[in-house]
C-alpha cells in the first residue's frame, strides 16, 4: 500500500481482473526418456545432429524422444538438456584392453554392439617408432553378423552409424596429448567419446603404450 504522508488529494489506480500471463523464453528446455543410448547424466545438445552424436537416432517406433528433438530445434529452440532413463538392472558393456578398461558411456545392450581398434599412433618419432597409440571406435544399431575395420573396409555393408577416431594418445602425464586429457572433457569431468571411457583399469596407475588389439 502506498503511504501518504501530507494531506492532500490523491487517486490511486487498483487493477481489475486478473493480470496477463507474461510471455517467457522457450528456447531452453529439458527433455527425460528413452533414447538409443548414451550417458545417464544430463546432457547440453545444441542441435539435433548433437542429439544424434551423444544418443542415437530413432530405434523403436513407440519411443518418441528422437522425434520430440527434432521438432524442438525446428521450432526455434537453441539449447537443450537431455536426460536418458533406462530400466532397473541395465549395466555398461565393457572390454579389458592391457592395462586399460574400455566401458561404453551408459547402460544398456546398445554398448555391446560397439567396436574398438587399438593401434599405433601414426605420429612417429625420430626412430620412425610411433609415439603412443591411436583408438578407433565404431556403433552399429543393429549388429553386423561379424564385426569390421570400417575405417580400413569401407565397402562391407551393414556400415556403423557413428564412428570415432582419436590418435596420437600418449602415457606420459606431462604430454599434451596424453589420454585422460584427450578422453576427458576438464570442464564436466565426463567421457569425451560418445561412445566409451577409456581409462586404466587399475585406478591411479599408469599403463604402458597398449598393443595392437580389435573387437
Amino acid at each position: 500500500m502506498p503511504e501518504y504522508l501530507s494531506p492532500g488529494v490523491y487517486v490511486e489506480e487498483i487493477e481489475r481482473g486478473p493480470r496477463p500471463i507474461e510471455g517467457v523464453p522457450t528456447s531452453t528446455a529439458a527433455f527425460l526418456g528413452e533414447t538409443e543410448r548414451g550417458p545417464l547424466r544430463p546432457k547440453f545438445v545444441a542441435s539435433y545432429g548433437d542429439y544424434v552424436r551423444w544418443f542415437g537416432t530413432v530405434f523403436q517406433p513407440d519411443r518418441f524422444m528422437p522425434n520430440a528433438v527434432a521438432g524442438f530445434f525446428e521450432n526455434g529452440g537453441k539449447r537443450l538438456y537431455v536426460s536418458r532413463v533406462v530400466g532397473a538392472g541395465a549395466n555398461n558393456a565393457s572390454r579389458v584392453v592391457d592395462g586399460f578398461t574400455a566401458t561404453a558411456v551408459g547402460p544398456g545392450s546398445w554398448g555391446r554392439r560397439v567396436w574398438l581398434r587399438v593401434m599405433p599412433s601414426s605420429t612417429k618419432d625420430k626412430n620412425d617408432n610411433p609415439i603412443g597409440f591411436r583408438l578407433r571406435l565404431a556403433y552399429w544399431s543393429v549388429a553386423p553378423s561379424a564385426f569390421f575395420d570400417p575405417f580400413a573396409d569401407r565397402t562391407t555393408t551393414p556400415r556403423p552409424q557413428y564412428q570415432e577416431d582419436f590418435d596420437d594418445l600418449t602415457v606420459d602425464p606431462l604430454s599434451s596429448n596424453y589420454f585422460k586429457k584427450r578422453l576427458t572433457d576438464a570442464t564436466t569431468n565426463q567421457s569425451v567419446s560418445a561412445l566409451v571411457r577409456f581409462e586404466p583399469t587399475v585406478e591411479g596407475s599408469v599403463p604402458g603404450v597398449p598393443g595392437d588389439m580389435s573387437g
